[in-house]
């Protein structure tokens, strides 16, 4: 038997988990709730999911989560509004071995466009051919819609990575 539960007030993503969870220990095993099979308390959609009366938020089939407004993590976390990567590919060339006197020939950067970011936001960054446990990589949002990715080979002897993707992540 499949049954349909229709919120018609604006409940929030965290209330709706607790209402899911909820509902799971209330059926069983096998049951079917919000177009979605329950199975040992798991919920498996393959639709998706959206709260409100709009699309305030939605987490779709690929589990991908959207919202209109902020998402808090947590019942103390921080609203994050935005979050969003860019890739693009980079080259290092060769770096020198670190030494406190010359920390300059040991780091090298390059900006990578990040559309909506502003300074103060908080950057993410990794780099596919970063293979050595000596490589640092970091990055910085240097200006409106601009990440610095600095790499900075900390060992004792030259590093040359080869070419990779890298990838940067603003949150705001």
């Amino acid at each position: 038997m499949t049954k349909t539960i229709i919120i018609t007030s604006a409940v929030t993503g965290l209330l709706v988990v607790a209402l899911l969870f909820g509902l799971a220990a209330l059926v069983g095993n096998t049951s079917h709730i919000f177009g979605a099979q329950v199975q040992n308390d798991l919920f498996y959609f393959t639709g998706g999911i959206k709260v409100g009366n709009s699309s305030q938020y939605a987490i779709d089939s690929s589990g991908n989560v959207t919202t209109s407004g902020k998402l808090t993590l947590g019942a103390s976390g921080t609203a994050l509004s935005t979050i969003k990567c860019a890739t693009a590919t980079y080259d290092p060339g060769s770096l020198a071995a670190y030494v406190s006197s010359t920390v300059a020939t040991s780091v090298t950067s390059t900006d990578i466009a990040l559309p909506g970011a502003v300074m103060g936001d908080i950057c993410i960054a990794s780099l596919t051919s970063s293979t050595s446990s000596s490589a640092s990589v970091g990055c910085i949002i240097s200006g409106t819609a601009t990440s610095t990715l600095t790499l900075q080979n900390k060992g004792g002897s030259a590093l040359d990575l080869a070419s990779g993707t890298a990838k940067v992540c603003y949150i705001h």
